[in-house]
């Protein structure tokens, strides 16, 4: 693993963000061990700018901030006002004045704060957010989990000079798909 990761997985508190007032998991959080292979291939550098698609619980969010340190930037998304709301909480509790939360559409990215150095996402497109590409810089690495036809991956990717998308790995892993609304299968229908 990544020291920079591992460095960052010791000092942010697990716990704190995944964790709800009566010590019950987040379901809005993705595993630890894929959260670490993802940020390895983010290849995060002190002082970029990250767009991070799908803030959940705010753990990834805290991550991205120590990689990037207090000279780099995370604008975080996410379609779900409650968890926009907690994360924002926890990470001014923790003091991630580098971190921009958002509450909407991850597709359509943050054009007011592009471009960006590298692109995360924590939900499973179904196909490539244009703004995606257009939002991030020449040279810049897109880590996005994919699922077409019940198929899923994680890709990375490299934004070229042109304008392309070039894929330079694939990893396995499924996520919850990327919607426009919040997705919650976990909860149980009121009556």
């Amino acid at each position: 693993m990544n020291s920079r990761v591992q460095t960052a997985m010791r000092v942010v508190a697990h716990a704190h963000y995944c964790l709800d007032d009566q010590g019950n998991p987040i379901p809005q959080t993705s595993s630890i061990e894929m959260i670490s292979r993802m940020l390895q291939q983010l290849s995060v550098q002190p002082g970029d700018s990250v767009l991070e698609v799908g803030t959940g619980s705010g753990y990834s969010t805290a991550l991205l901030a120590e990689l990037t340190g207090p000279n780099g930037s995370i604008v975080s998304i996410d379609v779900d006002p409650e968890m926009t709301r907690r994360a924002t909480v926890l990470l001014n509790d923790a003091g991630y004045r580098q971190v921009i939360l958002i509450t909407g559409d991850g597709r359509e990215g943050a054009l007011a704060h592009a471009p960006f150095d590298r692109l995360v996402a924590w939900a499973a497109a179904s196909e490539m957010a244009q703004a995606w590409c257009d939002q991030t810089r020449p040279g810049g690495l897109l880590v996005v989990p994919m699922r077409i036809n019940n198929t899923p991956w994680v890709s990375t990717y490299l934004r070229t000079a042109r304008g392309d998308l070039v894929e330079q790995e694939r990893l396995s892993g499924s996520f919850i798909p990327l919607t426009a609304q919040p997705f919650r299968p976990w909860e149980t229908a009121q009556p």
